[in-house]
Parts: structure tokens; C-alpha cells; sequence
């Protein structure tokens, strides 16, 4: 099973211990959200002997002015690097967490992010259009309007048009559907990858055949 309570990882180490040796026995397998800021070996070992099997991270962004001054996440990127090799070095499987269609992200900024996962050697995220809720920082901020023309609320499906990025809502669609494609397959391949990102036949046959490879390539 997996809980999302991603503050596990706060909790002193004398609580964890006793938790390990009361979860250890039971031979429950788990998965859990941690933040970069509470990692630390220790507790990962912890973690691990307890049943975990797998833990998410928030990567966010890959450029960090944007993850500090749109998200208000300050820690830098060595610090969520350490994080993931301390969880890989522990055998459990990891997967991070990222936003796009970030307020003034552009399009180079996205592959930032891409390229901070590869050089992590990440190989499964999760990927989501920045949905900026009331009572946000940026929904606050950027005045959003959170009806379309017929006054009913914007679903989180639509999120791209709320229109916060430099980049076309369609090309923000694109992007978050083809990060995984682009994260596994070699830079060579994503100028291929760029045709996926459209939504037409040919981009969909296209999609098609690179999630198959990348698939493989994975197995």
C-alpha cells in the first residue's frame, strides 16, 4: 500500500526505530511521499527495514530561481540530488514529483527539469500541469480567473489554459505528455519526440511508437 504523508520522514529517530520494530515483523510492504529537507540516511535505513518498497519526491523544477521564487521550495538542487542517491543507494525505487506551466517557466526551462531527473537517473515521474488553487501564493498573486465563459470552474484537465507560462497552452499539453519520453530516450531521439508532443494523428502515431520503445528500453 502507500500513504502520501510526506512529513514520515520528520519524525525524530528513536519514534522510527520503535516503529521499525514493531512494522518489521508484520513483512507489510509500502510506499511513501518524502521531502528532500527530512532525508537522511538514518531514516531511510528505517524506512527500509519497516517494509518501504518505494518513495515519491518533489523535484518540482529543475531550475531553481523558479522553484524559489514561484513555489517558495528553497532548497537547491544538491540537495534533492542527495536525497535520491541516498534512496538509490538504499534499493528502494524512487519517483519524483514535477509541475509545469509554471508562472514565466519557458519552454527551456521545462527541459531543465528533464534533464536535472535524467542526470538523477530517475526513471519514473510524474508530471502536472500547475493548477493554482484559492488561496494560493499564485493564484493570489497572478488574480487568477478560476471560471471559463460559462462561469463553471476550470478542471484540473485544463489547467494549461490558465495561461501562466511563456509557452502556448497546447505546447504546455505537449510537453507534460511526452517528459516521460523524452526523460528515458537519448537526446538524439527528441527531435522525433518534439512531433509526439502534437495531438493530431500523426503525433499521436508517433507517441505511440516511442512509449512502445521507451517501454522496452525500461523492461
Amino acid at each position: 500500500f502507500k500513504f502520501a504523508d510526506d512529513s514520515i520522514m520528520g519524525l525524530n529517530e528513536d519514534y522510527l526505530e520503535e516503529l521499525s520494530e514493531g512494522l518489521s515483523p508484520l513483512n507489510i510492504k509500502f510506499g511513501c511521499s518524502v521531502r528532500p529537507e527530512t532525508t537522511s540516511e538514518n531514516k531511510v535505513s528505517l524506512l527500509k527495514s519497516m517494509g518501504c518498497v518505494a518513495m515519491s519526491i518533489g523535484v518540482e523544477s529543475g531550475n531553481e530561481e523558479l522553484r524559489k521564487k514561484v513555489l517558495n521550495r528553497k532548497m537547491p538542487n544538491k540537495q534533492i540530488d542527495r536525497a535520491i542517491s541516498i534512496i538509490n543507494s538504499n534499493g528502494i525505487r524512487v519517483s519524483t514529483f514535477n509541475m509545469i506551466g509554471l508562472p514565466g517557466e519557458t519552454r527551456g526551462n521545462v527541459f531543465e527539469t528533464v534533464k536535472f531527473n535524467k542526470r538523477l537517473d530517475v526513471k519514473a515521474v510524474n508530471v502536472y500541469i500547475v493548477y493554482p488553487y484559492p488561496g494560493t501564493e499564485i493564484y493570489n498573486k497572478y488574480k487568477i480567473n478560476f471560471r471559463d465563459e460559462t462561469g463553471k470552474i476550470i478542471p484540473v484537465s485544463r489547467a494549461s489554459s490558465f495561461n501562466l507560462s511563456k509557452m502556448p497552452p497546447g505546447e504546455v499539453e505537449g510537453l507534460r505528455r511526452t517528459f516521460s519520453l523524452y526523460l528515458i530516450l537519448p537526446e538524439e531521439l527528441w527531435p522525433v519526440i518534439k512531433y509526439a508532443e502534437r495531438s493530431d494523428e500523426i503525433g499521436n502515431v508517433i507517441y505511440d511508437s516511442l512509449t512502445n520503445y521507451a517501454a522496452k528500453m525500461i523492461e
